[in-house]
């Protein structure tokens, strides 16, 4: 079945208030006068618009600590980090090496010269090993999940001289990503809303081929094959049918943890007006999530919607003006109205990284988290720095990375979901650093290095309501 969708509906341009033509690539010509500290400071003090320690306090309580560990902890080679991984030195260089390398393959700088890779490279480590006050270095200040949107930041600022300069990497993904997501809903436009969330969470899977060839140094091993390959070259109708067989056929057996009974009850069966923020995360997942949010919204007349995306270009992420665009388009008609009738916004003050640090919240993002009944949260590295959080929140995301393999409980090989429910306050996992001495199995016989406590361990369906969610029960390492 082939489905034909208006040409200027698939055309994906970058948003006009985050774009910067780069009409042709830039040699890549470091400053002869350089001071790595100078920058780093710049960089430690990104974003000035935050929230008040009162206001993030409150939202997360006085112990509240971003991320599984520091990235300066990787300086002495701790026993939790996966076997074979690189020195700290080394891990950065990859990291920098690999953005220049995808800066060039997109055309936005020239092919850099060997020596100019290598200064990159040893700025941006002599940067982050830069102090930045209070006898701190800038790697000490930020966790591991955040190591690459500062290596973007500390590379911007070498090449552009502005660490807020949008780099378009993955325009290719997201143009066919978005036609193929398109097509995908007008040709199985289902509306029973527990499928509706397993897609929402399984379509994360989607075109993580080319997101990861673009990205080669990430903050944890990638261990899942991509089970939704996206072929650039491929004609987008056939692989929307393709996709859509493959992830049905994925998603029988179901999410590894799934706390879809707790979300019905709490959000769509809730007597009265429900505020509902949604924090998105992938381009691609976010068309299919407002799909899901439409669906909701039908079904419950007095659900209030706000959508949090990212404020800015961050990777292959869906910014606020990427939303915006999206809910114009005829497939969600519906969550257009009811954007004219004021019970869905989306807001401009969202995350400025490739994730979501509670620290670096704008004081508007952290109002409507106060303010919200429940919240939902896409991306593992999300659900990594978001622990305590004072709200019901629902983590929505897969598990292919090792480190992800290790608070969750759950193979990564295997390439699962998880739509968790995580009780105001409280945490879904803990004791990261002691999965160096904690290893079991697979099924398949590799060995897993597993958190003191892990989120299939910590299912509230499990140890609260076990009637709720007997797949979590059945799956308990």
């Amino acid at each position: 079945m082939s489905v034909q969708l208006p040409s200027t509906c698939l055309d994906w341009e970058p948003c006009r208030l985050c774009r910067r033509q780069h009409d042709t690539p830039r040699p890549l010509q470091i400053p002869l006068q350089c001071e790595p500290g100078e920058f780093a400071k710049k960089v430690a003090q990104y974003p000035a618009n935050v929230a008040s320690e009162t206001a993030i306090t409150r939202l997360f309580g006085p112990e509240y600590v971003p991320g599984t560990f520091i990235l300066a902890e990787r300086l002495t080679n701790p026993g939790f980090l996966d076997p074979g991984e690189p020195d700290f030195a080394t891990f950065i260089k990859e990291m920098v090496l690999a953005d220049l390398n995808l800066l060039a393959s997109v055309d936005i700088i020239e092919e850099p010269s060997g020596q100019a890779r290598s200064l990159a490279s040893d700025l941006v480590l002599a940067a982050l090993e830069a102090p930045v006050g209070n006898g701190r270095s800038l790697c000490e200040t930020i966790t591991n999940q955040e190591a690459t949107d500062i290596v973007w930041r500390l590379l911007k600022v070498l090449i552009f001289g502005d660490f807020n300069e949008p780099l378009y990497t993955h325009q290719r993904q997201v143009t066919l990503g978005r036609e193929v997501a398109l097509r995908m809903i007008a040709i199985d436009s289902t509306s029973d809303l527990h499928a509706l969330a397993v897609r929402s969470v399984m379509s994360g899977l989607i075109g993580t081929n080319v997101k990861e060839t673009t990205k080669l140094v990430g903050p944890s091993q990638v261990l899942g094959k991509t089970p939704f390959p996206l072929e650039l070259e491929t004609d987008p109708g056939q692989q929307a049918e393709t996709i859509i067989r493959s992830l049905s056929e994925h998603a029988r057996s179901g999410l590894a943890l799934d706390c879809w009974e707790w979300y019905r009850q709490e959000v769509l069966e809730r007597p009265g007006p429900v505020k509902l923020v949604f924090c998105t995360d992938d381009y691609v997942e976010t068309v299919f999530d407002l799909h899901f949010l439409q669906e909701q919204m039908r079904r419950k007349s007095d659900l209030q919607v706000t959508i949090l995306p990212r404020n800015g270009r961050y990777g292959n992420d869906a910014c606020h003006c990427d939303v915006s665009a999206l809910i114009q388009h005829h497939l969600f008609a519906t969550l257009h109205g009811m954007q004219d009738e004021g019970r869905l916004t989306v807001c401009k003050d969202g995350p400025v990284m490739g994730g979501i640090n509670g620290w670096k919240l704008s004081p508007a993002a952290a109002a409507l988290l106060a303010r919200a009944d429940v919240v939902v949260v896409k991306g593992a590295r999300a659900f990594e720095m978001l622990q305590g959080l004072n709200k019901p929140t629902y983590f929505a995301f897969n598990i292919v990375r090792s480190y992800t393999e290790s608070i969750t409980g759950v193979d990564a090989e295997k390439a699962q979901g998880a739509f968790l429910r995580q009780a105001p306050g409280e945490r879904r996992f803990s004791g990261f650093r002691v999965r160096g001495q904690r290893k079991i199995r697979s099924d398949k016989g590799r060995e897993m290095m597993l958190a003191e406590r892990t989120a299939l361990e910590n299912c509230p369906s499990v140890v609260q309501q076990p009637a709720l969610c007997s797949r979590c029960a059945a799956r308990r390492v």
